[in-house]
């Protein structure tokens, strides 16, 4: 037995040595001596400003600020908040405007700027931590167009898929990436100076605002060596990276290229031992120092974690209020610095990605374990002794905590006492631990109500034995002041500065909180009543959704919609009142205060009319690109507002293109034009409208005619005869007459094929033929033929030539398995793929010039294509 005592001492003091020993590792700088003690909190999931709790706050900038002196005294000492900026999507991870911190789904600047001072002069200090979205950016109104700050083509990398494809907004003409690629904005160039001194800009305002510490999205979208300057030219207090990665070199790898600037979440500890042993009951992934945190010399660069905002709807997330404090045990008794999410924090149900996951509340449970690490002294540098790996884990961290993880019954034995347990946890130590941490909430809040009102105000501690402590002269409160019990109700009448704390029975005290309330007489209310949008003339079959807004929200709006003149005895409602209307409506209304004065009465008339088909018809001029655009402005009726060079018309038929009015709109201004080319400033309203060279009083005949054109490739044994062709039965009826045998001479193409065109019918019954009868002269019946139709004499295929062809086209992959590629400087109208028979099997036009031919079976096949400028290609394909 002192054999098996004497070998734990030694292994505990080696231990011991090694983290201790990573302080005075050469890669540790400038963070870690600050950071080793803390704990972090991600304060959001990603849905979080959807919460009832969040939302009925006025939002979580508001929701974390009114609890701010709580986080403080649970212990936590950083705090990583949602990027700020204004951004796609509303939980601001595709950022458009760095420099608009207004716009954001957590609240207002001026919120946003209450948080973080709430947060830099709480006790102990808080440390406010920007989510810094840089690694991308979204346009303003297209792919590429960046503003507030604005910045020009070279700040977007040159392998950024907006070089690839149809985009709206100029090309990237930056450097390659440095990191991995992100799909889901602009990867931004991190070697451009215009970047580099955007982003250390940016980093200068949140400092502005209040923030002291950065956690850095995608941190493998480029070189770690940018983030090593970055932090070094903003010294943040803490800085650490989302390097999205379970192997432990790589991620030791990224915190070296920063120059040990920047810590990183510990993936290599989520996946390779938490996940294992918390969900699969794999204990033994927990010994040997696992992840980052059980690196010689990066304990201190490690952030342990137990979800976050994007893995908590992956595979092997913890769900479960059992397995996540399972998870929080560890992480809150180990090195590291731990950081615990929200979700698990408050509970309730988040959405992401069509997942749905609903978490329980562990508040409770995760303070008492914060309170046992910040008592025991617990940090990045502890020891760890490792007892047992079999059917559960137990360790001793600094021979000051014992935890237990798994199933079954165990302890430490005598000179430990149990401080906290849950399901599948315990955890001892050998001191006293206050787990009861006293906080305040103060309900309402202050700010300014109407004199000659009560304000009835309750404090509330958190524990009902607590003692409450106020005064309401603006003083600091002491244990001498005025006291209650578990709760206090006030009512409050005039202008009062009211401060107090809560002191538990072990006389621990929180933080003191201050509210003010002012009184103030309100402006007189003289009432008024907005209505929009006014009356007018709109189209039969649209509505007109009215609002009517009284200037006073307390205020009644009395209406009514037959003409009559409206009384208090009218359809009514307080504030506002919104209104579909449908049909010609006389609208009258008036509003009424609380005092009882009323307003004069409004009038709107809604007049509904039949809409008028409003679709203006061009044809392009021969030397126009094929990228026809409509420009209007000056709309009579309601249309989206469209930018120059306008939005793109549709290709009706031959060089014609059309474009057709929303039903609101009876008249417009218009520029017709290709982006280069354009029309004069042109006028037109409500009908059909052609315009060729000038408009036109009707449609111009035969503007779309139809032609046919086949194609035939005889055998060797018809020697030089021409080939002819008899065809008959041509859909529609009538469209062209019935040839007399033995047809019409066809026309020479290459590889020994010919064609001929027939104009009007769009099918026709078809034999090809030598002038002669039989079955060597003729081909069979050929019925229903269209457009593009190929017959192939023997297995022979008609192949365009690109030695002759105007337009370099290429198709690859060939062979291909399932996506046929096209490359075209010319758009491609319409495409047919053909069997060696001519049989068509697959026809439409491409989407973004490619092909799905994965329903192909294996073989040759011919690729027929119709080109906007006119030219026709069939090319061979192989299908493998």
């Amino acid at each position: 037995m002192k054999s098996e005592k004497l070998k734990l001492f030694i292994k505990s003091l080696l231990i011991l040595l090694l983290f201790f020993s990573t302080s005075f590792n050469s890669k540790v700088i400038a963070q870690s001596a600050a950071n080793v003690n803390d704990i972090m909190f991600q304060a959001f999931g990603w849905d979080v400003h959807t919460q009832a709790s969040v939302s009925s706050e006025g939002g979580l900038y508001n929701f974390l600020k009114n609890r701010t002196s709580g986080y403080a005294a649970s212990g936590f000492n950083v705090i990583w908040l949602p990027p700020p900026s204004k951004s796609t999507g509303g939980v601001g991870y595709i950022p458009t405007e760095l420099f608009n911190f207004s716009q954001t789904s957590y609240g207002t600047e001026t919120q946003l700027r209450a948080l973080l001072t709430a947060m830099n002069t709480s006790t102990p200090r808080i440390h406010p931590m920007a989510d810094i979205v840089v690694n991308h950016r979204g346009g303003t109104t297209n792919w590429t167009d960046f503003t507030n700050p604005t910045w020009d083509c070279s700040s977007i990398t040159s392998t950024d898929e907006a070089n690839f494809g149809t985009i709206s907004g100029a090309r990237p003409c930056g450097t390659p990436d440095t990191g991995e690629d992100f799909n889901g904005g602009r990867d931004l160039d991190h070697t451009n100076l215009q970047v580099q001194n955007g982003v250390k800009e940016y980093l200068t305002r949140l400092k502005g605002l209040g923030f002291d510490s950065w956690r850095w999205d995608v941190a493998k979208g480029f070189s770690a060596g940018f983030f090593g300057d970055y932090v070094n030219s903003s010294t943040p207090y803490a800085s650490v990276g989302e390097y999205w990665d379970g192997n432990t070199a790589t991620l030791k790898s990224w915190i070296d290229g920063t120059g040990g600037k920047s810590a990183a979440f510990d993936f290599s500890l989520y996946y390779n031992a938490l996940q294992p042993a918390i969900n699969n009951g794999n204990y033994g992934a927990l010994a040997g120092y696992p992840g980052l945190a059980g690196q010689f010399g990066y304990a201190d660069k490690a952030v342990t974690f137990i979800d976050n905002h994007d893995t908590f709807v992956k595979p092997g997330s913890f769900v479960t209020s059992d397995n996540i404090m399972k998870g929080y045990a560890y992480i809150l008794t180990h090195p590291g610095m731990p950081c615990v999410f929200f979700p698990h924090y408050y509970g309730g149900t988040y959405q992401k990605d069509g997942v749905t996951v609903v978490y329980t509340a562990n508040k409770t449970a995760i303070d008492n374990l914060m309170a046992i690490r910040k008592s025991n002294g617990i940090n990045a540098y502890s020891s760890v002794v490792v007892s047992n790996t079999i059917g559960f884990y137990s360790a001793t961290i600094d021979n000051k905590v014992v935890v237990k993880i798994g199933p079954g019954l165990w302890n430490p034995g005598t000179g430990w006492t149990l401080k906290t347990s849950g399901v599948d946890y315990a955890v001892w130590d050998k001191t006293t631990v206050v787990v009861d941490v006293p906080s305040l909430t103060i309900a309402p809040i202050g700010g300014t109500f109407v004199t000659g009102s009560t304000v009835n105000v309750v404090l509330t501690a958190n524990n009902s034995t607590s003692t409450i402590f106020y005064t309401l002269d603006g003083s600091t409160p002491t244990t001498a002041s005025l006291s209650a019990v578990g709760t206090k109700s006030l009512a409050i009448t005039s202008t009062t500065t009211l401060k107090a704390l809560v002191t538990n029975t072990a006389n621990v005290s929180s933080a003191v909180s201050t509210q003010v309330y002012s009184f103030s007489t309100p402006v007189v209310d003289v009432p008024a009543l907005t209505i929009a949008p006014v009356g007018g003339t709109f189209f039969t079959g649209s509505t007109v959704n009215v609002v009517l807004t009284a200037n006073n929200s307390t205020s009644t709006i009395f209406y009514t919609l037959n003409g009559t003149t409206p009384t208090t005895a009218s359809l009514s409602a307080v504030g506002t009142k919104s209104l579909a209307i449908t049909s010609t409506t006389t609208l009258k209304a008036f509003v009424r205060n609380t005092a009882g004065t009323s307003s004069a009465v409004a009038t709107q008339v809604y007049t509904f009319s039949a809409p008028t088909t409003f679709t203006v018809y061009f044809k392009k001029p021969s030397n126009w690109s094929t990228a026809v655009k409509i420009f209007y402005w000056g709309v009579t009726g309601t249309a989206p507002a469209v930018t120059w060079p306008g939005v793109a018309m549709t290709l009706d038929c031959g060089s014609w293109y059309r474009f057709t009015f929303p039903s609101t709109v009876s008249a417009s201004n218009i520029i017709f034009n290709d982006g280069t080319l354009q029309t004069a400033d042109l006028s037109a309203t409500a009908g059909i409208r052609y315009y060729d060279n000038g408009w036109l009083a009707t449609a111009p005949t035969n503007r779309c005619s139809t032609t046919l054109t086949v194609y035939f490739k005889p055998p060797t044994t018809w020697g030089t005869v021409i080939p002819r062709i008899h065809y008959w039965n041509a859909l529609p009826t009538g469209s062209v007459a019935n040839t007399t045998w033995p047809g019409i001479r066809m026309v020479a193409d290459v590889n020994g094929f010919y064609k001929y065109t027939i104009v009007g019918p769009t099918s026709v019954n078809i034999v090809f033929n030598n002038g002669k009868t039989g079955s060597a002269n003729q081909t069979p019946d050929l019925l229903n033929k269209t457009d593009g139709y190929s017959y192939t004499w023997g297995a022979a295929a008609r192949m365009s030539n690109p030695e002759n062809s105007k337009t370099k086209l290429v198709v690859y992959p060939n062979p291909v398995s399932d996506i046929l590629q096209i490359s075209s400087p010319s758009a491609i109208r319409n495409f047919k793929i053909t069997n060696i028979q001519g049989a068509v099997l697959q026809q439409g036009k491409p989407i973004e010039n490619a092909i799905d031919v994965s329903n192909l079976s294996s073989g040759l096949y011919f690729l027929q294509m119709k080109l906007e400028n006119g030219e026709e290609q069939i090319q061979r394909v192989i299908k493998k």
